[in-house]
């Protein structure tokens, strides 16, 4: 096949990938390539459904490196369980909420009453702010998410109840609580919260809950003998 021929035929290729008919120039060809490679992500992503449910993202099959989301995904059920459950488990940890932030994309959960072993095993560094106000309950949620270093913010509400929400949370440090706690059950004593973190979680302990905090005698030597104090005066019994 002659040169002209062979360039002819990628032309030909690169319309046909494209649904153009525009002539493609010599010159052009490198910047139409890319062209294709982005057309097929976006129609890949296309085809992904935008509402979150059980095992969406979960699996191995999710990861590092095929993991650029577009648009914003939202749950589709009140509890979408194991929703990113083992995610990335085989490849290198990576952050999740910047690779979020690169992509434009969104993951919300306001939808959702429940979560139960959400993150379940997911082999990330960071989570995007999440807005679990609405939950009645987190069961197991970040279990086991050994790699896990940051959730950038986490908003809760007061009739939120915990079981085992944190357990294996090992490398945890940056967790921003915002909202409310109001129920037994919050236990980071796996979790090497910085001071700041630790703040934030008595800082949205309810009054009068007169319920039990779970920080562990390590987050508790962070501490100082006033802020245990005073979350002991707003009724709750940490340890």
């Amino acid at each position: 096949m002659a040169l002209t021929d062979k360039l002819a035929a990628i032309g030909d290729a690169l319309r046909r990938n494209l649904d153009s008919d525009e002539k493609v120039l010599l010159a052009d060809m490198p910047g139409e390539i890319d062209r294709v490679y982005r057309k097929a992500i976006s129609d890949f992503w296309a085809q992904v459904p935008t509402g979150m449910d059980r095992y969406h993202f979960a699996g191995d099959g999710w990861n590092v490196d095929n993991f650029y989301p577009q648009g914003r995904f939202t749950c589709a059920s009140g509890n979408p369980q194991y929703v990113f459950a083992y995610h990335n488990r085989r490849h290198a940890p990576y952050d999740l909420a910047q690779r979020l932030e690169d992509c434009g994309a969104e993951i919300v959960f306001t939808g959702a009453s429940k979560i139960d072993f959400g993150f379940y095993g997911a082999n990330i560094t960071a989570l995007p702010a999440l807005d679990f106000s609405n939950m009645t309950r987190l069961q197991a949620t970040f279990s086991g998410c050994g790699a896990l270093q940051t959730v950038r913010e986490l908003k809760l509400g007061e009739a939120t109840e915990y079981s085992q929400a944190f357990a294996g949370c090992v490398a945890l440090e940056n967790l921003t609580v915002s909202g409310t706690i109001g129920q037994n059950g919050f236990d980071v004593s796996e979790c090497p919260l910085t001071v700041q973190s630790l703040r934030s979680i008595l800082a949205a302990l309810k009054p009068g809950a007169s319920k039990t905090l779970t920080l562990g005698a390590e987050n508790l030597a962070k501490l100082t003998q006033a802020e245990l104090a005073a979350a002991a005066e707003a009724g709750w019994s940490v340890v």
